[in-house]
């Protein structure tokens, strides 16, 4: 299995605005074949932060959905709201 945690800051006051955005990705990306779980959370500490986190089958599958129509529109929208870049960790479940 594949983990993928991102942390996102958001643009002052634009979070609200961004997490609604990411409906239509949720939606389409939780019924892509390999994924296990996938959302996007408001962090609880600070006003501007996000977390993207995700379960994979497999490599493949997390490959197979940086392609989909769904994500590369949403990706071509972020920078609009993101302040500074994301940080991206990816992890392999042991086992």
């Amino acid at each position: 299995m594949i983990i993928v945690a991102v942390n996102m800051t958001i643009l002052p006051g634009k979070r609200a605005e961004f997490l609604e955005r990411t409906r239509v990705l949720v939606e389409c990306t939780r019924k892509e074949p390999g994924n296990i779980s996938y959302g996007f959370y408001g962090a609880a500490d600070t006003p501007d932060g996000v977390l993207v986190f995700e379960q994979w089958k497999d490599r493949q599958a997390l490959e197979d959905h940086m392609n989909t129509p769904h994500f590369l529109e949403h990706r071509k929208g972020e920078p609009a709201f993101l302040n500074g870049e994301p940080d991206v960790r990816i992890f392999e479940v042991a086992g």
